[in-house]
């Protein structure tokens, strides 16, 4: 996690790592399912920003854009890759969110 615009956020090199997918991979869905990434769930570098993203990082090859994912972002893109990881991620998060629901609900009662 690095912190960009004041928020936390997961550079795209680093999710797809995360994901157990090619960058590749991760872009291509990005661009399919673009509508399912708000600019709260992702920001885009592009000219000189992302280059001194890649100064930062160590990336020696420039690119034209570099996303990064905001923990939502994140959420949403795992569910948009196919990848085992991303579908283990999926199930985690809806079983912590309907453990927590459970218990919020319970309190109420």
């Amino acid at each position: 996690w690095a912190f960009e615009r004041g928020q936390r956020v997961l550079f795209d090199r680093d999710a797809a790592k995360y994901f157990q997918v090619r960058l590749s991979t991760l872009s291509a869905a990005v661009e399919r399912w673009r509508d399912h990434f708000p600019p709260d769930f992702l920001f885009v570098f592009r000219g000189c920003e992302a280059r001194g993203y890649e100064r930062r990082s160590g990336i020696s090859r420039p690119r034209r854009l570099v996303r990064a994912f905001t923990a939502v972002g994140i959420e949403s893109l795992a569910g948009t890759l196919r990848s085992e990881r991303a579908v283990a991620h999926s199930i985690a998060t809806i079983r912590h969110f309907f453990a927590m629901y459970d218990r919020v609900r319970s309190e109420r009662i």
